[in-house]
């Protein structure tokens, strides 16, 4: 990450953690300070790089405004909603690790298991999901509250519900994608709608679009923000995916091989098995592949298998290829005068940091 991300993410985490425990209060006078709530949602939300917090501020700072407290409590909402997104997700997706520690849930069932809780992994779950819709309320509450012009807060909630539910449906989708061996219209526009709304638009688009309409930009301007976020959220699922089959779990914090063993239906999933279908991935190779994508007892072996075929018959390159594709339509949006500031060159750099990024 670049000097101006790093520097945004300290505000932002002040911020957080002190809105965070000035909810304290109302967990202990519920019984749930034992719990440790308040601690685990410091931890884990304070964990992240914050991106997309710091993508607030970069949107607000384009016309050389100075970040206002209004700014950073909207920068810090935005980390508790995608911090909400995660602890869900690890829930659905029965993650174990995240950020290299262990998840939301997995901690509850860590906890009710020494307890002697008569089945501690739907605990886990239950106490997770809490958690989670607790995180959400909070940063709808930090919204609430910003002093702004209400016509602006008024637009920013009414945004972030709706693309909200637009993450919801695809989470939905992508659930159904993941649950089924050979699901129904499954093919590469399939995929690329579920990464445009499941995590482009929210990752990317909102932040930046939501701390333009704080600074009172035109609308020209949220829409190449808009453009903008689409690629660069794209481009950071698909390197994620990467990640998910090659990277190592010292350095992403995440299970290797998880994605395959929960067979999700990532890109490069589709193009190994159109390659299959043409006849350029060896029928034996796409057989061992197929079996072990959504197998959740599938060995080490069949994993290192997986990667290696992966390689050998060019699906990383094909990927690979397409990751370029959106980065140069990225940048070919960030030439625009409108980016020709400091925050502007922080979002040229985070153009290469998500092609290159580790974890």
């Amino acid at each position: 990450m670049n000097v101006y991300f790093g520097e945004v993410r300290d505000r932002i985490y002040t911020r957080l953690i002190e809105f965070i425990r000035l909810q304290d209060r109302h967990g202990q006078s519920l019984g749930l300070d034992g719990f440790r709530l308040v601690e685990r949602l410091e931890n884990f939300a304070g964990s992240g790089k914050m991106i997309r917090g710091g993508l607030v501020i970069a949107a607000f700072e384009l016309k050389g405004a100075i970040c206002t407290p209004c700014v950073t409590d909207c920068a810090a909402a935005v980390e508790l909603y995608h911090s909400a997104s995660l602890i869900h997700d690890d829930i659905i997706d029965r993650d174990a690790i995240r950020r290299g520690h262990p998840t939301i849930h997995a901690q509850f069932s860590a906890e009710a298991e020494i307890l002697g809780a008569s089945d501690p992994k739907h605990f886990g779950s239950g106490m997770g999901i809490c958690a989670g819709d607790i995180a959400i309320f909070l940063a709808y509450q930090l919204l609430s509250e910003m002093d702004c012009p209400p016509e602006r807060k008024i637009r920013i909630l009414s945004m972030i519900s709706s693309e909200a539910r637009l993450v919801a449906l695809a989470q939905m989708r992508d659930i159904q994608l993941g649950g089924l061996k050979n699901p129904e219209n499954l093919n590469e526009l399939t995929v690329m709608q579920v990464y445009r709304f499941k995590t482009a638009r929210y990752t990317f688009s909102v932040p930046l679009i939501v701390g333009a309409i704080l600074a009172g930009l035109e609308e020209s301007a949220l829409h190449l923000l808009d453009r903008l976020g689409e690629k660069l959220g794209v481009l950071f699922q698909l390197r994620d995916d990467e990640l998910g089959l090659f990277g190592e779990e010292g350095e992403t914090g995440k299970s290797v091989g998880s994605d395959i063993r929960e067979g999700k239906k990532t890109l490069h999933y589709v193009l190994a098995r159109d390659l299959a279908k043409s006849g350029e991935f060896p029928a034996e190779d796409w057989q061992r592949l197929h079996g072990a994508w959504g197998d959740p007892k599938a060995t080490a072996d069949e994993i290192v298998f997986v990667r290696r075929v992966m390689e050998e018959h060019g699906v990383i390159r094909n990927v690979r290829v397409r990751m370029s594709g959106l980065a140069c339509e990225a940048k070919e949006i960030l030439s625009s005068p409108v980016f020709r500031c400091p925050s502007g060159e922080a979002l040229r750099d985070l153009v290469d940091y998500n092609l290159e990024r580790r974890k």
